[in-house]
């Protein structure tokens, strides 16, 4: 409804270019229709814009004026927030995003970019679900199975190498047969030619098909596969350099942040047979936690990163302070309850770095200048360090799905 007359527009990707009554359509129309779409699916669900005649501050309709002379137009958007209120008193007009006027004599023509999904920085780091593959994808039901109780988190059975995934099971009678599965933690070393797998859990006769992730390993574009798999040795010192680069580090530090995380092994075990003491590897996970708590105590770095862990046998571990609700949803525990069993042949454990950082800024729009709204995701660069400074692994290892 716009001044007490109701416009339907025609909108295609957000875009309105007419209306199909004749009423003269006002920028702020756009922050109408936006609210509307906002009440049905949430906040900042919907944004629209067009073109708009800057004598009358209307819609200007592109298919009525083919093949005409245009006039000079500008550009209009929604506004950003729904509440652009300074304070109690001040405010609350909700203003619309305008472009100068553009001059048709210089547009040749105008053209739109379909918008890619926003996707923080996932860095990977060892062995992880997407650097060794063999992390679970998607899961469906294959047999319900009897007496499950709806909304247990369960591990699988029935792999040979794969470890660490957990289910979600859904009952339409609890106790009773499996209707639906939601993954909760993918695992690793898991292979689509096992499926289908067997939920652990009632009479543990539910089973599900699962499609996997296998290990990317082109030397260009690869996750590293067996090569992110690094064996970590008693009385050695490891060093992890993580670089956070882009606009949120600039505008907190003045200039990009990064944090060397240096982690000791421990004294090797003594050994009656060997008064030399040879080193001998030790559990991987013990290295990843080391370097995360290091990392997440830096007050430099820790504004942007969040971490997990994936254990030598696929289980994910959250940092010490993540919510119990949220643990609870995952059927997940905090890393600084780990209990190694020791190194395991040939397992190795990763560490998952995610960018999240969210620019402290007012709770509502201002439209002053100390108001400010960051869209540039940070960047993250790691790689392990010898004592000179140089990088001696994970450089082919990092880069997680989706990554812009």
């Amino acid at each position: 409804m716009i001044d007490g007359t109701a416009a339907t527009v025609t909108s295609d990707g957000g875009y309105v270019y007419e209306t199909t009554t004749p009423v003269a359509f006002p920028t702020y129309g756009l922050n109408v229709l936006s609210a509307a779409q906002e009440a049905i699916n949430g906040s900042y669900a919907s944004g629209y814009f067009g073109l708009f005649d800057p004598k009358f501050n209307t819609l200007y309709s592109i298919t009525n004026q083919e093949g005409t002379n245009c006039c000079p137009l500008y550009f209009a958007g929604s506004a950003i927030y729904a509440n652009d209120k300074i304070g109690p008193f001040a405010g609350g007009y909700t203003e619309t995003n305008k472009s100068k006027v553009v001059n048709p004599r210089y547009v040749s023509r105008f053209y739109s970019v379909e918008p890619c999904a926003p996707q923080n920085e996932v860095l990977h780091v060892g062995s992880t679900y997407w650097t060794a593959g063999g992390g679970i994808d998607s899961v469906a039901v294959n047999a319900g199975g009897t007496t499950y109780t709806d909304g247990d988190i369960l591990p699988l059975t029935g792999s040979v190498a794969g470890t660490g995934a957990l289910v979600q099971v859904t009952c339409a009678v609890s106790p009773g047969p499996v209707t639906g599965v939601t993954l909760i933690a993918p695992g690793k070393g898991y292979d689509v030619a096992e499926s289908p797998l067997t939920i652990d859990g009632g009479t543990g006769d539910a089973t599900i098909d699962i499609t996997v992730t296998q290990a990317n390993t082109d030397p260009v574009t690869g996750s590293g596969g067996e090569s992110c798999c690094k064996p970590f040795l008693c009385g050695e010192t490891y060093n992890l350099r993580l670089d956070i680069k882009g606009s949120p580090a600039l505008r907190y530090l003045n200039h990009n942040a990064y944090y060397t995380a240096s982690f000791y092994t421990g004294c090797c075990p003594d050994s009656p047979d060997d008064p030399q003491i040879a080193p001998v590897p030790v559990d991987s996970t013990l290295v990843m936690i080391g370097w995360a708590d290091l990392i997440l105590r830096s007050p430099i770095v820790n504004p942007f990163v969040e971490i997990v862990i994936q254990d030598q046998e696929g289980v994910l571990w959250y940092a010490p302070g993540t919510s119990a609700a949220f643990l609870a949803q995952v059927g997940g525990d905090t890393w600084n309850n780990y209990v190694s069993p020791g190194y395991i042949e040939g397992a190795c454990a990763g560490m998952i770095l995610n960018g999240a950082y969210v620019d402290t800024r007012f709770g509502d729009c201002t439209f002053q200048i100390s108001d400010f709204y960051e869209k540039e995701p940070v960047r993250l660069y790691v790689s392990e360090m010898d004592l000179n400074g140089v990088s001696v692994f994970f450089s082919p290892c990092p880069r997680g799905p989706g990554n812009r």
